[in-house]
């Protein structure tokens, strides 16, 4: 569901996912997209005056990046997050 002048009036987007919503809104807002982002812009969302002002930049994915960040934690993190879904009864 969306509204303004940057949309496509009286269209309906057939397979949109949940995914699909933070793409869609950092194109809005004229930000990048991070390429290692779920999802997609919807093709059809936006006015094409729309695009030609603020055209849909997608980035680099960077998973070297995430990598260093887990290795620096020691996965520490997830140990963590694990020994709480066991408590909560989530995992045995």
């Amino acid at each position: 569901v969306g509204r303004g002048k940057p949309l496509n009036r009286g269209r309906r987007r057939e397979g949109v996912r949940i995914t699909d919503v933070c793409p869609a809104v950092l194109g809005l807002m004229g930000l990048e997209i991070p390429g290692d982002v779920d999802g997609r812009v919807p093709h059809g969302m936006f006015r094409e005056e729309f695009l030609q002002a603020e055209p849909i930049r997608w980035g680099l994915a960077d998973p070297p990046k995430r990598q260093e960040l887990a290795n620096e934690t020691g996965g520490e993190e997830e140990r963590e997050v694990m020994e709480r879904l066991r408590s909560l009864g989530y995992l045995e």
